[in-house]
């Protein structure tokens, strides 16, 4: 990132520091007495669209995705370095697929759908046991981990796994 781009981005998050609570603000937020009232207050401070539905989980994402678009915005398509930022809904997207295809039904949405692989596309690699499709970060983690990914596969459709969690599950050594 040049200079230039550099003072304009320090500049610009400057500029959306004013936009975060006040010590006063986060009081008012702390004393409302509903739910609903809380989801109010936010909406009417600016979080959320005017379109986004009055659910905490609404105005997250949306936050969420705000700030997404505001830091590659300022990265001008630079932004392969926030990739690492990303490896972590990658794993997860890698235990959710396993859980799901391990344990008959539905779970709702579980997936991450902001990183690399998506959750459609995870759960199909795992659906399919086509480990080598997976992206080259989980590639590396496995290695790093000495995790083996069929090694967990076999072992969450073996056994009962209603409420086990994938880190519980004892991994080979590597």
């Amino acid at each position: 990132m040049s200079d230039t781009k550099y003072a304009y981005a320090v500049a610009r998050i400057r500029a959306l520091e004013n936009g975060l609570f006040s010590s006063a603000q986060i009081e008012q937020l702390l004393s409302v007495k509903s739910y609903e009232g809380a989801l109010r207050f936010l909406t009417e401070h600016g979080w959320g669209d005017a379109d986004t539905p009055l659910s905490a989980e609404a105005i997250l994402t949306r936050e969420k995705t705000k700030t997404w678009e505001t830091v590659r915005d300022l990265l001008k398509g630079d932004d392969a370095i926030l990739a690492v930022l990303s490896y972590g809904d990658l794993y997860h997207n890698l235990k959710a697929a396993i859980k799901d295809a391990a344990v008959p039904g539905s779970h709702g949405n579980v997936y991450f759908d902001d990183c690399e692989v998506d959750g459609v596309r995870m759960a199909k690699i795992v659906a399919e046991k086509d480990w080598q499709a997976l992206p080259a970060p989980l590639i590396t983690m496995q290695a790093l981990l000495g995790t083996n990914f069929p090694f967990l596969w076999e072992k969450c459709s073996s056994a009962p796994f209603s409420a086990t969690s994938l880190s519980a599950l004892p991994l080979p050594a590597a």
